[in-house]
């Protein structure tokens, strides 16, 4: 939330895109959505069902 009011108050430039994506490696962020989202409901049917 906090996050979200700060890009209301900046113009989002291609640069400012590819600067953040390049500071950032694929496996933190995929850990960053997993403590924020969770697990997905596709993958909580999938280990549910996997024991059938």
């Amino acid at each position: 939330m906090v996050l979200s009011i700060v890009l209301a108050t900046i113009r989002i430039t291609p640069k400012i895109v590819f600067e953040a994506m390049s500071s950032i490696s694929t496996s933190t962020l995929k850990a960053w959505i997993k403590e924020v989202f969770g697990e997905s409901i596709m993958a909580k049917r999938k280990a549910a069902f996997s024991n059938i």
